[in-house]
């Protein structure tokens, strides 16, 4: 079996074991499965709730059609504070990893692909930078799409721990933004909803922000041969 068997092998399975889970916990929950029942489904069983939400965000790592910062949202509905940040970064580690394991398997076919669908990755040449870390941290900060900028760092051979804490760091003021918005989404007056609302604005801005500028110094197309920041030691 080729590389690319393997990956798309990997891919469905993962596809089949998330929804399997998803299916099971929810239909158990009286079929549940909607996006406005899942914002207002209340646990009898946390742990139960937990498994499947990570099931969820298992799923969104293979390109689910719910936006990433409502399975957050979702998590500070269902549980307090701590506990909810604690699931929401749960589930960012599982979405980083289902991409990323699939973009390693099949490997340079991948860069070609996202050179060619994606062109706003071909600013990550112009960050000059030989460090896995900082280009993992760049790419989410730029708000890449999520499913994708995995397959293409695992395709790169990025070090599973770099590409793992720059995603994780990347992805962390989505991650305690919408989570405390939904902390706080029954009350939406209360201060830390508008605080986390603004900061999410902020650094959606930022971000637009620096992908501009990062476009104005000229990224160059990116190598069919592939990445060279995926070979840094």
């Amino acid at each position: 079996m080729d590389k690319k068997s393997i990956g798309r092998l990997l891919w469905g399975l993962a596809l089949v074991l998330a929804w399997s889970c998803v299916l099971y916990f929810f239909i158990k929950s009286s079929g549940d499965v909607s996006v406005e029942d899942l914002l207002r489904y209340k646990p009898g069983h946390p742990a139960a709730a937990a498994l499947a939400m990570c099931a969820l965000f298992a799923l969104k790592g293979v390109d689910f059609v719910l936006h990433s910062g409502v399975l957050y949202a979702v998590s500070g509905i269902m549980f307090p504070l701590w506990s909810a940040l604690l699931l929401s970064l749960c589930g960012a580690f599982l979405m980083s990893c289902v991409p990323y394991a699939v973009g390693r398997s099949l490997g340079q076919p991948v860069l070609r692909y996202v050179a060619e669908r994606y062109p706003r990755f071909r600013v990550i040449e112009s960050i000059r930078s030989d460090r896995q870390l900082v280009i993992a941290l760049m790419i989410r900060l730029l708000g890449m799409p999520l499913a994708v900028a995995g397959l293409y760092m695992g395709a790169a051979q990025f070090r599973f721990g770099r590409y793992m804490l720059g995603s994780l760091l990347g992805l962390l003021p989505s991650v305690v933004c919408f989570t405390v918005m939904g902390v706080n989404a029954a009350d939406r007056s209360s201060p830390a909803f508008w605080i986390a609302l603004g900061v999410h604005v902020l650094m959606l801005l930022a971000s637009a922000g620096i992908y501009a500028a990062l476009r104005r110094r000229g990224a160059q197309p990116l190598p069919r041969s592939g990445l060279s920041v995926g070979e840094a030691p």
